[in-house]
């Protein structure tokens, strides 16, 4: 009930701010009744992993995410509860401009107009959406054209007003105005059928709106630290990279620190008892705990840059195989807890140990975490030595073929359609290419197109798009599609996880998918070469446009014949065998 009421009803913010503190304390202290300093800022904690916090979310900004996301439902909803509301609330999908007795809508009505601000329409039938004052471009006609809003309810009108006959029928004065507008529109894909017009949240791949979309449309994301995805991963411990993440914001509670907070204090370090204590000294300068350093660099044959924390942990990327990469993260993590740990000993409780037992200490914590990590090293010397140095089994990989790809020709009396795209995200080019053959590998058609701008998945979604398109223009009734991305093969199987963008396209092609003889299969990207390299044919094209080849052109030559004779294309995997040396 909490649950459900927390995403239902704005909470008062007395009670947020306690559920907070509850939070904070059991952060710092490990109990929700128990309070201690708390070292770093609430904000910076409750940032993402990726940018320098743990993740943790702040109940007043989860509530109002909460009740944006019910706000998304209300509009876009087909259940029952939402036609009710809508029908009491909503006007038009405007809020009603009376007063209506309600605990839930106060709050939710404040986000009507930020949901239509990042969101916009794809055209069904065009019955919701208002020509001139809804998003259903880049942005409203009516500030496009910066018609005056006491001029709008005299013009108002639906787009299925501006739709005859499945096709756009738009007025002179539009065409005469705004040649662009018009052109715009008119290459607006108009669904064969009359399906509802949907309303798509901009940034969500497939339209829809999630907790996690709304949180980040909310409140947003800082920038990305590089050393996040050194600390938390699978094969360290939350509790040893809690005290890393603390020391790479410098708010471990040293003598350094608890100094600038008010605290008057004799500080000297515990290890060499020659210098004051800080982060930097105890971790990274002292004489005593530097010895871990040398060790560690001495043992694996690289040098640490011990300068600073950041440095350190930057300095084990790139380092040798992904196997020694990993162990040395590991090590540089469990070496800066174990520090800590023996600090705390040593002022706290007065006892010690010397740096070769800590040593011994810091490599059987790694061995134990050893487990949780999956990486294989190489097979050469370096890697073996790293393994002998924290006793963990040495385990290589090597490359070994896993199979054969043979192109299959279709059966009898079915077209077969291979198909791919390609996307290089810094130009901003998109690319398409599909091959056309029969059952006897003849050569029928094919075409290399650029699409401009356009994801790796939407390019994909536009070749198959394209082929079915071309196979609707010469009348083909038993067709195979083929293409290599699974998502395509999916969304054609299941109509699931389709780019909005693209919706009343594709509902047209499966329409004509669905009256024929017509089947969608994935194939290894090796198997897929000669639509692979009509493709990458298409990023030299211009924007935009087409090429058509009636006859093969010379750069297939050798992939056609290849596929033709059925000569395999070789698909490589990493086959991982365990070496046991100890």
């Amino acid at each position: 009930m909490l649950t459900y009421s927390f995403h239902i009803y704005k909470w008062p913010a007395s009670l947020l701010s306690e559920i907070a503190k509850l939070m904070r304390n059991f952060i710092w202290s490990g109990s929700c009744s128990q309070q201690k300093i708390c070292t770093v800022s609430w904000s910076k904690v409750c940032q993402s992993k990726d940018t320098g916090g743990l993740a943790v979310r702040d109940p007043a900004q989860v509530n109002i995410a909460s009740l944006l996301l019910l706000a998304w439902q209300l509009i876009t909803s087909n259940e029952q509860w939402a036609h009710i509301c809508r029908a009491r609330f909503l006007n038009n999908y405007t809020p009603k401009s009376n007063y209506i007795t309600s605990s839930v809508w106060p709050r939710l009505k404040s986000n009507i107009q930020y949901i239509f601000d990042h969101a916009v329409w794809s055209v069904g039938d065009g019955r919701n959406i208002r020509f001139w004052t809804d998003k259903w471009l880049n942005s409203t006609i009516a500030e496009h054209w910066n018609i005056p809003p006491s001029l709008i309810p005299a013009i108002e009108l639906k787009v299925v007003d501006f739709i005859v006959n499945k096709k756009w029928c738009l007025p002179n004065y539009i065409q005469q105005k705004d040649p662009a507008l018009a052109a715009k529109i008119q290459s607006i894909t108009l669904p064969a059928d009359d399906i509802p017009d949907l309303l798509h949240w901009t940034s969500a791949p497939d339209g829809h709106l999630t907790s996690k979309l709304a949180f980040s449309s909310l409140f947003g994301n800082g920038l990305r630290v590089p050393w996040a995805a050194l600390l938390w991963n699978s094969y360290i411990p939350p509790t040893r990279a809690f005290i890393t993440w603390r020391l790479l914001h410098n708010k471990i509670p040293t003598h350094e620190n608890l100094r600038k907070r008010g605290c008057a204090i004799v500080s000297i370090c515990c290890f060499c008892l020659k210098q004051a204590e800080s982060s930097s000294h105890i971790f990274l300068d002292c004489s005593i705990t530097s010895r871990l350093w040398d060790w560690f660099s001495k043992g694996i044959d690289i040098p640490l840059d011990h300068s600073s924390c950041v440095n350190l942990l930057l300095g084990s990327m790139g380092r040798g195989s992904k196997m020694v990469q990993q162990l040395l993260n590991s090590a540089i993590i469990h070496t800066i807890w174990a520090i800590w740990i023996e600090r705390n000993q040593r002022c706290f409780h007065d006892k010690q140990q010397p740096m070769s037992t800590l040593f011994n200490t810091i490599l059987a914590e790694v061995k134990l975490n050893y487990s949780l990590c999956l990486t294989k090293g190489n097979s050469n010397m370096h890697d073996y030595k790293v393994s002998r140095l924290f006793d963990i089994p040495f385990k290589t990989k090597h490359v070994t073929i896993r199979q054969e790809v043979h192109w299959c020709p279709p059966p009898a009396n079915v077209i077969k359609l291979n198909c791919d795209g390609s996307a290089i995200e810094a130009q901003s080019c998109g690319a398409i290419g599909i091959i056309i053959r029969d059952s006897n590998s003849t050569f029928l058609g094919a075409i290399s197109s650029n699409i401009r701008h356009a994801t790796a998945l939407e390019a994909e979604f536009s070749a198959c798009m394209l082929a079915i398109e071309h196979a609707r223009e010469r009348q083909l009734h038993h067709i195979c599609l083929e293409t290599d991305s699974s998502r395509v093969v999916q969304a054609f199987n299941k109509n699931t996880g389709i780019p909005w963008q693209m919706r009343a396209r594709w509902y047209n092609c499966l329409t004509f998918c669905n009256n024929i003889d017509c089947s969608c299969v994935h194939v290894l990207r090796e198997g897929n070469q000669v639509a692979d390299a009509l493709a990458k044919n298409g990023q030299g094209l211009a924007m935009f446009s087409s090429q058509w080849w009636h006859s093969p052109p010379t750069f297939l030559l050798d992939l056609l014949y290849r596929d033709s004779v059925g000569l395999a294309y070789l698909d490589y995997l990493q086959l991982d065998f365990s070496l046991l040396l100890f």
